[in-house]
């Protein structure tokens, strides 16, 4: 009875070690993410972007790919919402987007038309948090604990954004198309993804 409780403690601790993180993930290019696209500026035709998402323990995460380090790198997590619009089942990704001229809310819309669409939106942000930096100070430390506190980033930042571009509740797609027209949003770019 003893060895099976000893087996029993080790098969449990073992399979703890083994638990999956973001940053398995992370610079390797064979590694296979569940969502790859390629973007590129609906306009501008120069802004290119590759990225993915992947579930990790249950949670969706936001991955950059750069060609410099040589594959994925995360960014965030994010939150998924399901809708149907006109009879299509549409899927929603919307994550945080720290930049130098500041926050972005970005919603990745698969289904929604019949292309995926990206669209960045940044807003009048009256908020003192310097997102840009925090989120480099996160990136830069990657402890046991980097994916929760990279969640918590992201829901903080994530709740600023949905009220700054004063998203419903529960989010429809249309929420991010009507910030655009409303004056909500101060900047926005229109990706074609693939």
């Amino acid at each position: 009875m003893k060895k099976i409780f000893i087996t029993l403690i080790f098969l449990l601790i073992a399979n703890h070690s083994f638990a999956e993180t973001t940053l398995d993930f992370e610079g390797d290019p064979k590694i296979k993410i569940d969502e790859h696209y390629k973007c590129e500026g609906s306009q501008d035709k120069s802004i290119k972007l590759e990225m993915g998402f992947h579930r990790v323990n249950g949670k969706m995460f936001f991955f950059g790919f750069s060609e410099e380090d040589d594959g994925y790198l995360v960014q965030s997590s994010l939150r998924v919402f399901n809708n149907k619009v006109s009879g299509r089942d549409v899927v929603s990704y919307i994550f945080p987007f720290p930049t130098d001229v500041g926050l972005a809310g970005v919603a990745f819309l698969n289904k929604w038309h019949s292309k995926k669409l990206m669209i960045i939106s940044w807003f009048k942000d009256d908020s003192s948090i310097d997102w840009l930096n925090n989120h480099i100070e996160l990136l830069s430390d990657r402890d046991e604990n980097f994916d929760q506190k990279l969640i918590e980033y992201s829901e903080k930042a994530l709740d600023h954004i949905f009220r700054g571009l004063k998203f419903g509740e529960p989010f429809e797609p249309d929420d991010i198309i009507a910030g655009l027209g409303d004056g909500t949003s101060t900047g926005a770019r229109i990706l074609v993804c693939k």
